[in-house]
């Protein structure tokens, strides 16, 4: 069983399949997807290249960013939707970074 932590803050939890965004849990983000994909991609060809160059022992797991006042974590193919000022950012990334479900507190 996966557990399942509340995190204030959470607006929705999507997932990327190939170059398709769909909505797994919490509400409809208003919000570019096809734009979205496209910067997600750029973020992770980035990030695997500073990993190389940084000499960094595990692959790129994901990345973080604000986006005006929405925020937006993405590992493992899941995109993390919340709200930025009312997050706990280090708890999200590390339950994130563990498999646990997330949904808002």
């Amino acid at each position: 069983m996966v557990p399942i932590i509340n995190i204030p803050g959470v607006i929705a939890v999507y997932k990327l399949e190939g170059d398709k965004i769909i909505k797994i849990d919490g509400e409809d983000v208003n919000i570019d997807f096809n734009k979205l994909v496209s910067i997600i991609f750029e973020n992770i060809r980035i990030g695997k290249e500073e990993a190389k160059e940084l000499s960094f022992l595990e692959p790129l797991k994901g990345f973080a960013m604000i986006l005006d006042n929405l925020g937006l974590v993405f590992i493992d193919g899941y995109i993390i939707f919340t709200d930025a000022r009312a997050t706990n950012w280090d708890m999200l990334i590390k339950n994130a970074l563990r498999g646990v479900v997330i949904r808002n507190g």
